[in-house]
């Protein structure tokens, strides 16, 4: 059974999960929790469950949207409130912009059920609660202390969720982060940041700063493909090994067991599966998974992995086991059954392998990564992801104003760019080596629509604060507005 209990003093935690009481729904109770629970962590208290969105009344949606992202990240995600129509935490009671930001959220959280329970198998094994402040880690180092809306998440995740309402007039919220030393992947904006340094940003709703640790190899769940209902009670059909990019070599491992008895406790009845990456100067990589260490009662003799390269060119070739596997432009599906080969989502930049293995055996994959036609083809990643995702946002703002299409061409161009990238992967080194430009040109001509000055500002911003290109730079350094309609193709 799973005990959820009131605090009853020190002591109390060993057996049952905590909850906070019937918090009021406001941004200070928001504010406070992060900061909280982990500091409940410094006794032990290792989960903590809180009334997300509050107890009592209130029906406030950017407020219950960020007490979702936050509950997302935390050791227990639990909805709750009084039986009052003003407290309906039913999502799909909310605004349709709302509900589907904390839909895919919630979908976030299943994902990440394979990570928590790896990482509540250390809590269990060591004490230390999965949800802790910096400080266990880097001690030395004042901003540990006192940047206290931030915590790790697992041994692969910095988190500050979103606790303050966004600026009314850009509908973005400033947060200053501090990320530690090291190298880090920015998962919104999908950037590599090297620590310490605070790094200020502003987040959209639907955008929560959260870093993942390089050389990270992180276990997900896969994207659901029909009902979520019942699926508690089965193990995902395919895993997602998310690798996380920034050091030449890395690491993860994935915990399991029949998750229904108390047999784990027997050296007998669960598994470890180990994973390493090590890569060459960016031009290849090879990614072992390693036959698992132990077994359990109902353990499949073979699992499904997806390959996950984050932050990645378009491959020249992928073998597994010294075979070549096919490409497929359109080979997304995550549960994709064997002999599924590789494919490239221009997208989110990443590469994907499909595969299907003997748990008990050892399996290599090599990928040779593409190279630029020409040497001075530079080309930048950091901050086309999370570019590219908010183009979607300004694209569905102009769609509801009185502005032609054919008044911001440049801005369509860069729109369109994932798609172009997809259809012809040869192309994937100039789209990106010109994006930066495309960006600059179309913030240039929504500065010349005729919006509403908040629409205006909101897009702006929207683009501005995600360029990969320094903010002093500008276009007519690099071409004209003449030059850039010579090569501007649209499909």
């Amino acid at each position: 059974p799973v005990l959820l209990h009131r605090f009853g003093g020190l002591g109390n935690h060993r057996y049952p999960l905590g909850f906070s009481g019937d918090v009021v729904p406001s941004w200070q109770s928001l504010q406070f929790q992060p900061y909280f629970t982990a500091n409940a962590a410094n006794v032990g208290f290792a989960y903590w469950s809180h009334d997300i969105g509050g107890f009592q009344q209130g029906h406030d949606a950017q407020l219950y949207t960020r007490w979702i992202q936050w509950g997302v990240f935390s050791p227990v995600l639990r909805t709750h409130s009084q039986k009052d129509s003003v407290s309906d935490r039913r999502i799909w009671t909310y605004p349709n912009a709302n509900y589907e930001i904390m839909r895919h959220f919630i979908n976030l959280r299943r994902r990440l059920v394979p990570y928590i329970y790896t990482q509540s198998r250390l809590t269990h094994d060591t004490g230390l609660a999965m949800l802790h402040g910096l400080y266990y880690e880097w001690p030395e180092f004042d901003e540990a202390y006192s940047y206290t809306h931030q915590y790790a998440f697992g041994s692969s995740f910095v988190v500050a969720p979103v606790v303050q309402p966004v600026d009314p007039t850009t509908q973005l919220a400033a947060k200053s982060v501090w990320v530690p030393p090291g190298v880090w992947f920015d998962l919104t904006r999908g950037s590599l940041v090297t620590g310490p340094i605070v790094y200020k940003r502003w987040y959209a709703l639907d955008e929560v700063p959260w870093f993942a640790k390089a050389g990270s190899i992180v276990p997900f769940g896969p994207e659901a493909t029909a009902s979520s209902l019942g699926q508690a009670q089965t193990a995902p059909e395919a895993l997602v090994l998310t690798i996380i990019p920034g050091t030449p070599h890395g690491s993860g491992a994935v915990y399991d067991d029949a998750g229904n008895s108390s047999a784990y406790l027997r050296g007998d009845q669960h598994s470890w599966t180990h994973f390493t990456y090590d890569s060459q100067d960016n031009a290849s990589m090879v990614v072992t998974i390693y036959p698992a260490n132990g077994t359990f009662a109902g353990r499949r003799p073979r699992q499904r992995y997806l390959l996950e390269l984050r932050h990645a060119v378009p491959a020249r070739h992928v073998q597994v086991d010294g075979h070549d596997v096919a490409y497929s432009a359109f080979g997304n599906d995550e549960t994709k059954p064997e002999g599924g080969g590789w494919t490239y989502d221009p997208s989110h930049l990443t590469l994907l392998v499909h595969l299907d293995v003997a748990v008990t055996s050892t399996t290599r994959v090599r990928v040779q990564f593409d190279t630029p036609a020409s040497l001075s083809t530079k080309v930048d990643l950091n901050g086309v992801v999370g570019t590219m995702a908010r183009l979607q946002h300004v694209k569905t703002l102009l769609d509801l104003q009185f502005a032609y299409a054919e008044d911001y061409p440049y801005l369509r161009h860069a729109y369109g760019m994932s798609r172009r990238i997809q259809y012809n992967l040869t192309s994937f080194f100039q789209e990106v080596a010109l994006w930066p430009q495309w960006i600059k040109l179309g913030v240039a001509e929504v500065r010349k629509l005729k919006l509403a000055p908040s629409v205006q500002a909101q897009i702006v911003h929207l683009l501005v604060d995600d360029t990969a290109v320094p903010h002093e730079s500008r276009v007519d350094k690099v071409f004209s507005d003449d030059q850039a309609a010579d090569v501007l193709v649209f499909n």
